[in-house]
């Protein structure tokens, strides 16, 4: 499978997706425990594939602005029609916020197969001391 959209024997390749949310990680762990904790998903953030690896946004990169407006879609993201192969998923980081998840990286590698629909790629971050003392 070289990403031609035919495999070796020439069988269209199915296109799959990556998706998951962004999420205020209040305790810092690197993972999300719920609404019970206070743990918040948080709309507003883009999450971009990194084509060119550079960790940064640039145009032309595929990308989706997390959002919802219910309890289940708050802080989703879908990054679609994704052929076989491994992607590097980045999150554009607000001034002030630590990320947890991925651990000290905005970024996050992920390897999709023939219509694979990756879930649960998540982005944890928690706000800078600095960031809290201004609020």
């Amino acid at each position: 499978m070289n990403q031609d959209g035919c495999d070796s024997v020439c069988q269209v390749e199915a296109l799959g997706s990556i998706s998951g949310f962004k999420y205020y990680d209040k305790n810092k762990n690197g993972k999300w425990d719920g609404w019970k904790k206070s743990e918040l998903k948080l709309n507003g953030w883009k999450i971009f594939v990194d084509t060119n690896e550079n960790q940064k946004f640039d145009d032309g990169e595929k990308y989706d602005i997390t959002g919802g407006s219910s309890l289940t879609s708050l802080g989703q993201y879908s990054l679609g029609n994704l052929t076989v192969g491994t992607y590097q998923v980045c999150e554009v980081k607000f001034w002030g916020w630590l990320s947890t998840l991925p651990d000290r990286s905005n970024c996050q590698t992920v390897m999709l197969d023939n219509g694979e629909n990756k879930t649960d790629v998540n982005f944890g971050n928690f706000p800078s001391l600095k960031l809290r003392n201004r609020l």
